[in-house]
């Protein structure tokens, strides 16, 4: 890695604002941290107090490569479109259809760009007038990174955690884009290869440090270097912001807690993101396991792949993935599951729902949801909430018996989420010789604290189940006795 003492003397070149006393260096395991080494500044309720401050054309993102391009036709060239195969009709060759590029891959392929060792001179010279690539050497370029960048027998011991499938989505869609930029830079700089790990870099960098840009209705997301070596801590830990200025400028400002010398400056990614998620966007798992072993770890989300066609179609109205979330609450120790999906899937046409697919005026089909013979508008906001309302009021007679149906359908949701949670529970562990052991520490932990979740969500569970069976015993038995 560069010179760290050079990123403060390329920062002033470049217009980024270092107050006295914040300096970027080494701050262990973490690796590269923002310190601050001034006098202490004392808890304040004012204005917060600015340590980085990055102008607008000093942030990487799609609006300022794009400007960087106007001047640099390879450059320009590189981002012109993607390229995306698309599967054939029968008895048509392979074909694929150009689209403009996304914000993320615009970026993406300007950090290959920026990063690759061109072995041509005039190729280098070109480099030589990009103002990022020397901020861009004090990036990590080895390490555990994130499991998208990890070899095939290290991301298989993620196969007992709950991004194990996300992952490898993603990193097929990676070799894919890969494929496709590979065709394009050969062309544009002919005799120049680059590589799948320089691609997977990129999109790591992206991951675990872009931030959404301030005023953008499309959730464009950018770099705004020197700030992006903040590093995570707990929410009730944390000392600094990201603030974004009138003039388009982002600053890393204090929030108000004392700063004393030497203390590292330190933000929240999220204190909503479980272990597996901090894994599958940074690279690194934390952890907030209290004294009595309970584990206070944000969301762990499981999805839930819908098998039935009927399923998938009620994941489809949905509008997005089937996922169950669990969260717990350190303070209160309370565990707390959710899933909109589950409780379209615990019913079907004996409990009055009907899927049914129509064809409108306009010559096209809508897939259309009744419950007790009226149409559920699914277009409408919080539809879900008032289908749930209609279960939870819903009685059914069975054998000249009117039994409240809303404890059938709690217990039936609770067996749908044991279920789940322990077929997670079953799945083996891999263990392979081939794996850094860097990469097998972190898998592991990750594993460990997604299973004391688990564990945690699976007694609450069993007890609400057994609360709510206990409290409408004679009507649920009943109801699984004659209906």
């Amino acid at each position: 890695m560069a010179n760290v003492q050079l990123l403060t003397s390329w920062a002033l070149l470049t217009g980024i604002t270092i107050e006295p006393g914040v300096a970027v260096r080494s701050t262990g395991d973490t690796g590269l941290g923002v310190v601050y080494d001034g006098p202490g500044i004392a808890a304040t309720d004012g204005e917060p107090s600015p340590f980085i401050t990055v102008p607008a054309d000093m942030i990487i993102n799609s609006e300022n490569i794009q400007r960087m391009a106007r001047s640099q036709p390879r450059l320009a060239a590189l981002l012109a479109t993607a390229i995306d195969a698309y599967e054939p009709m029968p008895g048509e060759d392979a074909a694929a259809e150009s689209r403009p590029l996304l914000d993320r891959e615009i970026i993406c392929r300007f950090l290959v760009y920026s990063m690759h060792d061109f072995k041509a001179d005039k190729h280098q010279h070109e480099q030589q007038g990009n103002i990022f690539r020397q901020f861009l050497a004090f990036y990590p370029r080895e390490g555990v990174l994130t499991p998208t960048t990890w070899t095939e027998p290290e991301r298989l011991l993620l196969a007992a955690t709950s991004i194990f499938r996300a992952v490898d989505a993603k990193r097929n869609k990676l070799e894919s884009e890969f494929l496709a930029f590979e065709k394009v830079f050969s062309r544009v700089y002919p005799g120049e290869s680059m590589t799948l790990h320089e691609y997977l870099l990129a999109d790591f960098y992206i991951s675990s440090r872009a931030m959404e840009m301030p005023s953008s209705t499309d959730r464009k997301v950018g770099l705004v270097p020197l700030v992006d070596f903040a590093n995570h801590r707990a929410h009730v830990e944390t000392n600094c912001k990201y603030e974004y200025l009138a003039d388009g400028s982002i600053a890393l400002v204090s929030v108000g807690r004392a700063v004393a010398a030497g203390d590292e400056l330190v933000i929240s990614y999220g204190d909503d993101k479980g272990a597996g998620e901090m894994l599958f966007s940074y690279g690194f798992v934390p952890a907030i396991e209290t004294d009595d072993g309970f584990v206070a770890d944000g969301a762990l989300k499981l999805r839930i792949v819908p098998e039935l066609e009927e399923d998938r179609a009620k994941e489809y109205l949905l509008g997005k993935p089937a996922v169950l979330e669990i969260r717990q609450d350190g303070a209160s120790r309370t565990v707390e599951w959710t899933c909109d999906y589950l409780w379209l899937a615990i019913v079907g046409r004996r409990d009055g729902l009907e899927l049914e697919l129509v064809e409108l005026v306009t010559g096209e089909d809508e897939l259309r949801l009744s419950y007790n013979g009226r149409v559920v508008d699914t277009r409408a906001e919080r539809w879900l909430d008032g289908l749930k309302q209609q279960m939870h009021d819903r009685t059914d007679t069975v054998a000249d018996r009117t039994i409240g149906m809303w404890p059938v359908y709690y217990v039936r949701a609770c067996v749908r989420v044991l279920e789940l949670i322990e077929h997670t529970l079953e799945v083996p562990r891999v263990e392979s010789d081939e794996c850094r052991p860097a990469v097998v520490a972190v898998a592991e932990q990750c594993i460990a604290i997604e299973t004391k979740v688990l564990r945690q969500a699976q007694a609450t569970v069993r007890s609400q189940m057994e609360t709510m069976y206990e409290a409408h015993r004679a009507d649920i038995e009943w109801y699984m006795k004659h209906a």
